[in-house]
């Protein structure tokens, strides 16, 4: 790499606009020396908390020096305004830049138990996402049986297990089918070797990475970026897995029981963690919670897993 201060700076811009998965990518792509020799980084806010002035200042300050642009599939007026658009961006890039895109990374299989909200606001004092497993054992008084699926592999089959990860594959592999950059190869291949995501939309390293030796290959930089190296994502939060799903690894998390919940930085025990879930679902009411729960039965994933928990409770569904 250039020390020459005029080389560096006369470097393209390269902009990666996404969810937070584009911080993380912009990072550890930076970490190839021959990238870092090649461009220089334009950083965008996510594209989530992105304010259209923010964008357009941005466009602005930077757009006609970018040479690359690296951007998470959203569909067109996605947020209302064209100025979030990646084609947006694209075309007030530099004549001739590059574009890539990769889907947004998501990926149920290791922890379908967690969903985002649809009946209610996300409770964000306790997390983004809900434990659908938790509001059927909140609705059916099933507290106990909710715990015991973090210690005991056999309540929920193998063959439900294995299901839900190729309908998770095939799910992913369909979004990204349009995509340069892809996710489903990698993970059909690993899956089992241990779990490659720290929630069900935040990718540990080896993932990130090779999603940036793809992006890489595409631009014909031979330096990869390397495989050990600062976790993707802060593990301020931690959500362990039923035991069914984390038995069936090659390198289960937590061979021994279940690990620690982890909130806000913050290790607490089940007991805890679900003792203030229900009481949040105590303030929504039965009528939200239900409502919930019967959206989530409508996608397959949460179906296959729902129902094996209602079988091995015996409680209707």
């Amino acid at each position: 790499m250039s020390t020459d201060p005029g080389a560096l700076e006369a470097r393209p811009l390269f902009a990666v606009w996404g969810n937070c998965q584009a911080e993380v990518i912009a990072r550890v792509i930076q970490e190839s020396p021959g990238f870092k020799a090649r461009y220089q980084h334009a950083k965008l806010p996510p594209c989530y908390l992105a304010t259209s002035g923010e964008v357009q200042g941005w466009l602005q300050a930077h757009a006609p020096k970018v040479g690359l642009l690296i951007s998470q599939k959203l569909k067109t007026g996605w947020r209302g305004e064209a100025v979030f658009d990646t084609s947006t961006l694209h075309q007030a890039s530099a004549p001739g830049s590059r574009l890539l895109r990769w889907s947004d990374t998501y990926y149920r299989g290791y922890a379908p138990m967690m969903a985002y909200p649809v009946a209610f606001p996300r409770v964000s004092a306790l997390s983004d996402y809900v434990n659908i497993v938790a509001e059927l054992a909140w609705l059916h008084d099933r507290r106990e049986d909710m715990l015991r699926l973090y210690s005991d592999p056999g309540v929920i089959p193998q063959e439900t297990v294995l299901s839900i990860h190729e309908t998770a594959l095939r799910d992913l592999a369909a979004r990204e089918d349009d995509c340069d950059l892809k996710a489903a190869p990698y993970l059909a291949q690993q899956w089992r070797s241990g779990r490659q995501f720290e929630s069900f939309n935040h990718p540990r390293r080896p993932l990130v990475v090779n999603l940036v030796n793809q992006a890489l290959d595409h631009l014909g930089i031979e330096d990869r970026a390397p495989e050990k190296g600062r976790p993707t994502f802060s593990r301020g939060f931690g959500l362990p897995a039923f035991a069914a799903f984390d038995a069936i690894l090659d390198a289960p998390e937590h061979s021994d029981g279940p690990g620690p919940f982890i909130m806000k930085g913050q290790k607490i025990s089940a007991e805890q963690y679900f003792s203030e879930w229900f009481q949040a679902f105590d303030r929504l009411g039965r009528d939200k919670i239900e409502a919930d729960l019967a959206a989530h039965e409508r996608n397959q994933i949460s179906n296959m897993l729902l129902s094996a928990v209602a079988r091995a409770w015996n409680i209707p569904l």
